[in-house]
């Protein structure tokens, strides 16, 4: 019996991290996609620098792709 609820355990946790990496994932793409559109923007028009939101947008994912790089995941 301890053994099923463990293994039903690790299932659930399973199901939530893969939910959780498909959510950050799928956000992650979403802020690509608009910064390609902002950065294409910017060259067509010629116009200005990033706001200051855009700007620590673009930080911020390429800190997390780094720590990406970097960090080993351990699955159970």
């Amino acid at each position: 019996m301890r053994v099923r609820v463990q293994k039903a355990r690790m299932a659930s946790i399973r199901i939530v991290e893969k939910a959780s990496r498909k959510a950050f994932l799928e956000n992650k793409r979403k802020y690509e996609a608009r910064l390609q559109q902002l950065q294409t923007a910017q060259r067509d028009e010629d116009a200005g620098s990033y706001n200051d939101e855009d700007r620590l947008q673009f930080q911020h994912h390429h800190l997390l792709a780094c720590l990406e790089r970097t960090t080993v995941r351990h699955l159970f």
